[in-house]
């Protein structure tokens, strides 16, 4: 009788470990996954807001160019100075990706001066204000400027018309608060370069990641607005 209880405690100790282990290695394998789904997602963000900025700007210079070949000489430099800063861009990203750069944000430490240079190399027609304290944490800045960027960009993709896009940046309260909103009418035509919709998402994921609240819709007078308020963590 003894032998057989001892036999049946080990048989059972030796299940029991054998569930915990499965247990552990499929915890371990939901962590893995779910850290890698998050890696994608945070690159796709990356590529989208890189490639559309850019490359839209890119292509709507080349149009203007040639539907007036007298702009040529105005558009090159802009197209050039263009695929200069999305090379630049995808040149971190690929170092993010090897390991070769730590996490190097795209804001430096005066976000004021980045959002104004956004807004600068957008060549829309902006009415600009910020208001910020001199820093804000890198991963922050980073997303403040691709919401400005990605928002300004989206402008020039899907509206036509537009005399006017108010950028405001601002914090109060703790709470950094960003509105990009424009006076156009929505396109008839495709967007340049299409649209796959993931822009408003994107924007979405970068904000509610960090614990903010965002929101874009059309305007009561006309146009389209983008709004968010992300908390200061330091």
């Amino acid at each position: 009788v003894g032998g057989a209880v001892l036999l049946a405690l080990s048989l059972g100790t030796g299940l029991y470990f054998r569930a915990r282990d499965r247990e552990r290695s499929t915890a371990v394998r939901a962590e893995v996954a779910a850290a890698q789904h998050a890696e994608r997602m945070a690159l796709a963000r990356e590529l989208h807001d890189v490639i559309a900025h850019y490359v839209t700007g890119m292509v709507v210079h080349a149009q203007a160019a040639q539907a007036v070949p007298a702009a040529a000489q105005e558009a090159l430099p802009i197209i050039v100075r263009s695929g200069n800063e999305a090379l630049t861009e995808m040149r971190r990203l690929v170092g993010t990706l090897r390991g070769t750069e730590a996490d190097a944000p795209t804001a430096s430490s005066d976000l004021a001066d980045d959002v104004r240079g956004v807004v600068e190399r957008s060549g829309q027609p902006v009415q600009l204000h910020v208001e910020l304290p001199v820093s804000v944490p890198p991963s922050l800045g980073r997303s403040v400027l691709r919401l400005v960027q990605e928002s300004l960009t989206n402008a020039r993709k899907h509206a036509e018309g537009v005399s006017s896009v108010d950028v405001s940046v601002s914090v109060s309260d703790g709470v950094v608060h960003v509105l990009v909103a424009d006076d156009g009418r929505a396109r008839k035509a495709a967007p340049v370069g299409g649209s796959g919709g993931y822009g408003l998402v994107g924007m979405r994921e970068r904000v509610e990641l960090l614990g903010g609240r965002f929101s874009a819709g059309a305007r009561a007078g006309g146009g389209w607005e983008v709004r968010a308020a992300l908390p200061v963590v330091r």
